[in-house]
């Protein structure tokens, strides 16, 4: 039995160093000033090319992080790649609107985020 219920995923990183994840059933209810399901510090940042590694002592469900120590502040590893490949999409013919997005991978899960 497939169920036909898509799952939406919002990753917000804060400026002020927090990762915070939701995730809602209905595309209409993703709010940018919904408080966070889950919100945890990142301890530490790496950055080669396109890929940056985010490190937490903490694991966020649902975000696919690997446990890479026992214990300690740099516990869990996310992480985030750019794919370089950015699309645009329209409401239709009746919408002027164009909007841009870029895909990221995280954690191995597709993501996209709106860029103009």
């Amino acid at each position: 039995m497939t169920s036909d219920i898509k799952i939406y995923s919002q990753l917000r990183i804060t400026s002020n160093g927090f990762a915070e994840f939701s995730r809602f059933k209905n595309p209409g209810a993703i709010n940018g000033s919904q408080r966070p399901q889950f919100r945890q510090k990142v301890q530490k940042s790496t950055n080669k090319g396109n890929t940056r590694q985010l490190y937490f002592a903490k694991e966020i469900p649902g975000l696919g992080m690997k446990k890479i120590k026992q214990t300690g502040k740099l516990k869990y590893q996310l992480t985030i790649v750019n794919q370089h490949q950015p699309f645009e999409y329209n409401g239709g013919s009746e919408d002027p609107n164009q909007l841009f997005y870029s895909r990221y991978t995280v954690g191995g899960k597709k993501f996209v985020t709106q860029i103009g």
